[in-house]
């Protein structure tokens, strides 16, 4: 994770950028999470309106987001159940003509993580499960990917800045690029890294 207090970087340093790709570089995990969220909750309430599906998906718009080709297949095929007015679940996936699709969602669904018993005891108190904590393990698996799309729309505005010779357009993408590094600082500081100044 990034520094906190006591060793704080700017963004533009390139320990702070090594740092940060490093974090948004677990990106086969992050999809992941975005996926077996998608899978374990989607069907779940999100407020009185929504599901946690209907708050995802427009996320995917972009199917570049996603690295992993056969996560984006999961991600097709469970949009296109919901749409149907299907509710999909990981069990679904189970009985799928594609026999790696199914086992990719096994793994993706094995979370081998649980609260020790040792734990409950020494806090003395009642510890939330996951199945209580879904919205906050969407909102930051959610946030782990706004983070990803502003990365890269920051890779390609310098690439577009640094082959540009016209004054305008230098002044365009050096905006856009102060506006991106803003979304960037607001995102991470919901995610709780420090940023010392853009």
């Amino acid at each position: 994770s990034l520094p906190e207090d006591t060793d704080q970087k700017a963004a533009g340093d390139p320990a702070y950028d090594d740092e940060l790709t490093g974090l948004l570089n677990r990106d086969e995990q992050q999809e992941r999470a975005i996926i077996r969220s998608l899978l374990e909750f989607g069907l779940r309430s999100w407020d009185k309106e929504k599901t946690v599906a209907d708050i995802l998906l427009p996320e995917f718009e972009d199917d570049d987001i996603l690295d992993n080709k056969n996560l984006v297949s999961i991600l097709r095929i469970y949009k296109n159940w919901y749409q149907q007015g299907l509710e999909p679940t990981a069990r679904n996936f189970l009985y799928q003509e594609d026999q790696e699709l199914s086992a990719l969602v096994v793994s993706i669904m094995d979370f081998p993580f649980e609260v020790s018993e040792n734990w409950k005891t020494f806090y003395e108190g009642r510890i939330p499960t996951r199945d209580e904590l879904y919205r906050e393990e969407v909102r930051s698996t959610l946030t782990y990917l706004k983070l990803r799309k502003i990365r890269r729309l920051i890779e390609m505005n310098q690439k577009d800045l640094e082959s540009t010779q016209n004054a305008a357009e230098q002044l365009m993408y050096m905006e856009s690029h102060v506006h991106l590094k803003k979304m960037e600082k607001e995102l991470m500081e919901n995610l709780g890294t420090v940023i010392v100044k853009m």
